[in-house]
Parts: C-alpha cells; structure tokens; sequence
C-alpha cells in the first residue's frame, strides 16, 4: 500500500493548500494519507526521526519501497506522479560489489 504522510502545524499559511492538494490528489486512488500535525506527540516523534525542519512536508512510501521520498512544501503534480511510479516498484537490492583483488584471483 502507497501511503502519504503530510507535517503541518496549526497556524501556517501554506499547509492547508499542500492539505488539500493532496486530498484532491489522492481521490479514486488507493493511496492511505496520513496527516501529522508537528504540535502533537506523534508528529513531533515522527518528524524528528524523519529530519523534518519545516511544514508543509510530505513524505511518500510503500511496503514495498521502505525510502521515502520526500517534499518541502506543495509538489507538483507531475514530481508526485513520479514518486507514486518509484515507490509502486519493489527497491533494486545493491549488487555486491568484488574488490579488485578478487576479480584477480577469482575468489
């Protein structure tokens, strides 16, 4: 499941349009939002953890894709098209990488 999660606090003049854009956004789609408010006890955890120094911020995930990506501010539409593309694609594991030694001597 894509979920997007919203920070916004209470009082600021951006979050409600980034709030509704996303609402909009997300209609007819299977997409859960989940909204954070950075004055609460859960937002305040989460956005610490997460790095969030400014609202609106918008981060978007799945279980199959664990990064998130994320927004400071309203994204365009097409930017968050292109994050739901990226995190509906499981995420490519890191091929090992073979020091030089070994390619030479095949270990």
């Amino acid at each position: 499941m894509i979920v997007i999660e919203v920070f916004t606090r209470p009082g600021c003049s951006y979050c409600p349009q980034a709030t509704q854009f996303i609402n909009n956004f997300v209609k007819g789609k299977e997409i859960k939002v989940k909204h954070l408010n950075t004055l609460t006890q859960e937002g305040q955890l989460l956005a610490s953890k997460l790095g969030v120094m400014a609202v609106p911020t918008i981060f978007v995930h799945s279980d199959i894709h664990q990064q998130r990506i994320g927004f400071r501010g309203k994204p365009s539409e097409n930017d968050l098209n292109k994050a739901l593309e990226i995190v509906s694609k499981p995420e490519e594991k890191p091929k090992e990488k073979i020091s030089f030694l070994k390619r030479i001597f095949k270990r």
